[in-house]
């Protein structure tokens, strides 16, 4: 009975420390590797969606920009012609300088989070899942703990929440 509860321990701490990984990877990513993170959101939607572009903030954020495939080049044209789309997904990241010190003048490295990305449950339920709750179901990880990944040391908090019908996977920083 001890070895089998050792054993529950030490595959719990194996789990959370490679959630961990990954959730610190997502505060650590280059510019190659936010299209791939976004790709691999994307990719548990249902429906096929296809990439429109990235756009840059004035801050330096980037948004990779996301419609159903079965949308007009002309309607995703109007939708983004204010500079913001009510009909596409957005996958956001936030451009920092990983080592700057501007006392020092250290420019330091350009790297990038991830911030956001919203939609509906059965649609981003896939990639939290895969990374951050594998013995959950789409079903039991409703009502789990597990929609929380926090730890103060790597500085992460991540969240699997719902505002009203959107859900939306965001990262504290």
């Amino acid at each position: 009975m001890k070895k089998l509860f050792l054993l529950i321990i030490l595959f719990s701490s194996f789990v959370f420390g490679q959630d961990l990984q990954y959730a610190n990877h997502l505060n650590n990513l280059d510019y190659e590797q936010i299209k791939i993170v976004s790709d691999e959101i994307i990719a548990g939607f249902r429906g096929e969606l296809k990439f429109i572009k990235s756009q840059n903030t004035k801050e330096g954020d980037i948004t990779m920009i996301y419609y159903k495939s079965d949308i007009t080049d002309k309607t995703i044209e109007e939708d983004l012609k204010f500079g913001y789309c009510n009909l596409c997904t957005e996958v956001v990241f936030k451009k920092y300088y990983n080592g700057s010190n501007r006392d020092l003048e250290i420019t330091g490295q350009e790297q990038f989070n991830f911030v956001s990305v919203e939609g509906r449950y059965l649609d981003l339920y896939q990639w939290w899942i895969k990374h951050f709750a594998p013995t959950q179901t789409k079903e039991s990880l409703l009502e789990s703990k597990e929609r929380y990944i926090q730890n103060y040391n790597p500085n992460v908090n991540i969240r699997f929440t719902k505002d009203g019908d959107i859900w939306e996977i965001l990262n504290i920083r």
